[in-house]
């Protein structure tokens, strides 16, 4: 029985009318749920500093979890907890009560120059100004693999050659083809940028890289 087919089923048992009656009583008793959980967690999400309670189930694929959630998870946030940042891959929001979400440990972190800076810093001997160029890099924690499935609940593996890997980073547009940077002590390069996973600037941006020397 799913949480959200329990919750109902207790509902029911106490009479409860009405939709919203029923939503606020079913999140206070999925808070005491998961709070009472062995497997009751509190997490950050991006840049915040504020915990949130979350009750963190382990999967069969040790490097996926699934996590339960009063409070907004979506695809793309990055979950802080136990030191290490995790990926939500996907997340549905049950009955309008909780997030039910698959997170993934992020194995690395892609560390990138995404813009620069000009600033003057004179004029030369004909009175022109001067500029100093200053690259500003950005990091994005990230999924590097050699393969990954066709979709996240499909069986099928789309391997990439020798020399190319895929990025998975939370969404952003400051990354474009042909931008290099390094990873793993090895030069690579941007060759694809798929927005596929992506939706009203939420979500997942993954990237096919190229190695080159």
């Amino acid at each position: 029985m799913t949480y959200f087919e329990k919750y109902r089923s207790r509902l029911l048992s106490y009479g409860v009318e009405g939709v919203e009656q029923k939503r606020n009583i079913a999140k206070k008793i999925l808070e005491k749920d998961i709070k009472n959980s062995p497997s009751y967690y509190e997490v950050t999400l991006n840049q915040s500093t504020v915990q949130i309670s979350t009750r963190i189930i382990t999967n069969s694929k040790d490097n996926r979890k699934t996590l339960l959630s009063l409070e907004k998870a979506v695809k793309g946030d990055v979950v802080n907890w136990d030191s290490q940042k995790w990926l939500i891959l996907s997340s549905d929001f049950v009955g309008e009560i909780y997030y039910k979400s698959t997170i993934e440990l992020c194995n690395n972190t892609l560390h990138i120059k995404t813009s620069e800076t000009k600033t003057q810093t004179g004029i030369d001997s004909m009175g022109r100004p001067v500029y100093t160029i200053t690259p500003v890099y950005s990091d994005f924690p990230c999924i590097v693999s050699s393969s990954k499935s066709a979709g996240y609940d499909s069986n099928q593996t789309i391997n990439l050659p020798s020399g190319q890997l895929f990025i998975t980073i939370p969404y952003t547009e400051a990354i474009k083809e042909g931008m290099e940077f390094t990873m793993y002590q090895q030069k690579y390069k941007v060759k694809n940028v798929d927005y596929s996973e992506s939706m009203n600037q939420v979500g997942l941006v993954t990237l096919t890289v190229e190695r080159f020397v």
